[in-house]
């Protein structure tokens, strides 16, 4: 059998053949440096793996944070992110604290600062717009943000099923 020339350069494939009398398998190609013994003698673990080395606790595990302490700390303390540090989410605490440190000196300590020797109309103008955007950085940011947390934790969400060890939260 023929088989037409491989890339036009004039080479030609070998002769197929196949298993036990099949066509179209190479016959007597040369395998250097191959052998085919694939008996496995004495089989052993190269590296000794330990029960538990991940960053992350145990599956299974029950945290000993309470739902219902969480749930308070949301919702009384949670536009400085009181419940995310209790449940050891500690960027997300970090986030809350920082948005409302942020929105009150939004809210007091910029315009106080400004309005130091300044007393034209349209400074006064640009201190209301700081004032704004401090309570919106306030109350709809943080303060939501904390409420739908609050509800997250009532309702077991996802997020909140696990503190930051991996634990369960009861």
């Amino acid at each position: 059998m023929t088989v037409p020339r491989a890339h036009g350069w004039g080479e030609q494939y070998p002769q197929y053949s196949g298993p036990a009398g099949a066509t179209g398998y190479p016959q007597n190609y040369p395998q250097d440096g191959y052998s085919q013994n694939y008996q496995q003698v004495g089989y052993q673990q190269a590296y000794p793996q330990t029960a538990y080395q991940s960053g992350y606790a145990p599956m299974g595990g029950v945290s000993p944070k309470s739902r219902g302490i969480g749930a308070l700390l949301a919702f009384f303390f949670g536009f400085c992110g009181a419940h995310n540090f209790y449940f050891g989410k500690k960027n997300r605490g970090i986030a809350q604290l920082c948005m409302t440190g942020g929105g009150w000196a939004l809210l007091f300590f910029f315009p106080v600062v400004l309005s130091l020797g300044i007393g034209n109309n349209t400074v006064i103008g640009i201190f209301e717009l700081v004032r704004i955007v401090g309570v919106l950085l306030l109350f709809l940011g943080v303060g939501i943000w904390a409420f739908v947390e609050f509800i997250m934790i009532l309702g077991k969400a996802e997020t909140y099923r696990y503190d930051g060890d991996g634990l369960v939260i009861q």
